[in-house]
């Protein structure tokens, strides 16, 4: 009888977690996605007169303000799919999949640097967009831009 306790409970685990998912169903068509091949996806772009909303494919954030309070951005758009995750500790909100990704599209359009931008302006950038604190203990955002550059700014205070 345990054993069959312990088969459902993993199996109604394992359906809740399906549910949940930080897949994003319909992305937008004109989001750079990363490619093996970058320079493939950059052309193939250019031949369709597609401008991109926001020029990374994948957006790490996390900035933290003391003990359990922090926000975080996990996005990240890949040839199989966008998985996009907010865990948002100061207001006790956690967002994943559609929900999530529809409440950053609008401050990703927002962002205008580029892998040139000083540190110090995309930090600065990044806290206005999302409408966060300065007065934070540590700021953390890695970026992989649709050329494949990579950056990580880090800000500790």
């Amino acid at each position: 009888m345990t054993y069959i306790k312990i088969v459902t409970i993993l199996l109604i685990i394992t359906i809740a977690q399906g549910c949940t998912s930080d897949q994003v169903n319909e992305p937008p068509p004109e989001a750079p996605v990363e490619n093996e091949d970058t320079n493939l996806n950059n052309e193939s772009k250019n031949e369709n007169n597609v401008n991109p909303p926001y020029h990374f494919t994948n957006f790490d954030l996390e900035v933290d303000y003391g003990v359990n309070e922090s926000y975080e951005v996990s996005y990240e758009n890949e040839a199989d799919g966008m998985e996009v995750d907010i865990e948002d500790r100061l207001n006790g909100q956690s967002l994943n999949g559609d929900a999530a990704f529809k409440q950053v599209e609008s401050k990703f359009k927002e962002l205008s640097f580029d892998q040139n931008t000083p540190d110090q302006e995309v930090i600065s950038e990044i806290l206005n967009v999302f409408e966060l604190d300065e007065n934070y203990s540590k700021f953390e955002l890695e970026v992989k831009f649709e050329d494949g550059t990579e950056k990580k700014y880090d800000q500790t205070k």
